[in-house]
């Protein structure tokens, strides 16, 4: 999990470097709250650019202008991974799927056919461009 799209690509040159050739997939943190980035930033010592540590505070207070931030950071990560040249992205919803549905529709990888579809999709249902994957928690049975 990471913030700032330069440490990836850092992380990648340097594994190719050492002749490490599987797929690295990055893994986006969709932002929904900001006790949440918070402990998240704390917990995986992420490092945050200046921008989005600016964007975050002023923005703290209010619940629905986060998730634009998580929005918007996340639609921007996506291009520049994807222009890095990426197979696909891994996003992590926490089970809170607003904020990654928002970068999902805004990158338009997401098919018609899937968008409140009860019905399977057809087999000519166009297929999005990038291969991406979403994590949910669920807790543990007891």
């Amino acid at each position: 999990m990471f913030f700032d799209v330069g440490v990836f690509k850092s992380f990648v040159k340097e594994c190719r470097l050492k002749n490490i050739n599987v797929p690295i997939v990055p893994g986006i943190m969709s932002l929904n709250t900001y006790p949440g980035f918070q402990k998240m930033v704390s917990f995986c010592k992420s490092r945050v650019p200046l921008s989005l540590k600016s964007k975050m505070e002023t923005s703290k207070d209010d619940v629905e202008a986060i998730k634009r931030v998580g929005v918007e950071l996340g639609v921007s990560m996506s291009h520049e991974l994807l222009e890095f040249g990426v197979e696909g992205l891994h996003f992590y919803t926490l089970n809170l799927e607003q904020v990654t549905m928002g970068i999902i529709d805004a990158l338009a990888i997401r098919s018609a056919s899937s968008i409140h579809s009860e019905e399977a999709p057809s087999v000519d249902a166009p297929v999005p461009p990038v291969p991406i994957a979403a994590s949910a928690f669920l807790p543990s049975p007891p």
